[in-house]
């Protein structure tokens, strides 16, 4: 895993925009302080393709965040593609789920999605952002590369035999 980190007014610049060259697809994007239905399903769809999801046990878990919280979920033609949450804590908001429909891929709707929690996270006082991101996964490293994160560090999980 690679755990990364952005100064939040990087995110807001735009340098993903200027470095895909070009802007995306129009989305709307909705941030709200609880997730909504179709914030679930497209979640649900996106981790392991909708197979072992359990949506009760993330809810349990969200139930103990007590930091303020942002879900954010991009429309396109009026239908939900991807989602994501940020939670603040000391100053910096962790990025969490980022998920993207295959049928929205490299569509800039995972883009809007983070140029919006960056939104969020600039009016809760924020100075940066991190998240973390498997080393293998080329589309979500290019995309979180522009928008200006930078690896502090990697880890990975021990197996046990």
């Amino acid at each position: 895993m690679s755990f990364q980190a952005a100064a939040v007014a990087e995110v807001l610049a735009g340098r993903t925009r200027k470095r895909l060259g070009g802007p995306a697809a129009p989305h709307d994007v909705r941030v709200t302080d609880d997730p909504a239905e179709t914030w679930w399903e497209v979640w649900r769809a996106g981790i392991h393709h909708g197979e072992g999801a359990h949506r009760d046990g993330e809810q349990a878990l969200l139930a103990r965040v007590e930091s303020p919280s942002a879900f954010a979920c991009a429309l396109l033609d009026g239908e939900p593609v991807s989602v994501a949450r940020a939670v603040t804590d000391a100053g910096w908001a962790g990025v969490f789920d980022v998920v993207t429909l295959p049928r929205a891929r490299r569509g800039g709707a995972a883009r809007a999605v983070l140029a919006a929690l960056a939104r969020w996270a600039a009016s809760q006082g924020c100075a940066g952002m991190y998240l973390q991101v498997e080393r293998d996964n080329a589309a979500a490293l290019d995309l979180y590369g522009k928008a200006g994160f930078v690896e502090a560090c990697r880890y990975h999980y021990r197996e046990r035999p």
